[in-house]
């Protein structure tokens, strides 16, 4: 091997040794500032409720009555989501034939004369 070939080898581990110690060095300040916000999460949150609380205007129970608010509203999505969810159409529906029968009993009774507080089923 040459000089030349050894000194161009020399200088590409030199650039990735720099390129790894960068990343080190990164990862390790990175570490101390978790470290940091971990050890001090505690005023954090204090700052942040406080923070909120001047923002907002709401304090103490209002807080917890708007959040309880808010899971009460994500609870009724979801409920109003599951109970109205799309069936398939067709015959392999049980509850569209059973409505289907119900409304040709009811509709009878009002064609017929039938009296509309008889129980169609």
């Amino acid at each position: 091997m040459s000089l030349e070939e050894l000194r161009e080898k020399r200088r590409k581990l030199k650039r990735s040794t720099d390129v790894t110690l960068h990343n080190m060095h990164s990862i390790a300040d990175e570490s101390i500032r978790v470290a940091e916000v971990a050890h001090n999460s505690h005023q954090i949150l204090e700052d942040l409720n406080a923070e909120f609380e001047s923002q907002s205007g709401l304090k103490g129970n209002d807080i917890k009555f708007l959040f309880a608010a808010v899971g009460l509203q994500l609870a009724r999505i979801v409920i109003l989501n599951e109970l109205t969810k799309t069936e398939a159409a067709g015959s392999q529906n049980r509850n569209e034939t059973k409505l289907h029968e119900f409304q040709e009993k009811l509709l009878k009774r009002f064609n017929t004369g039938g009296s509309v507080h008889e129980r169609p089923y």
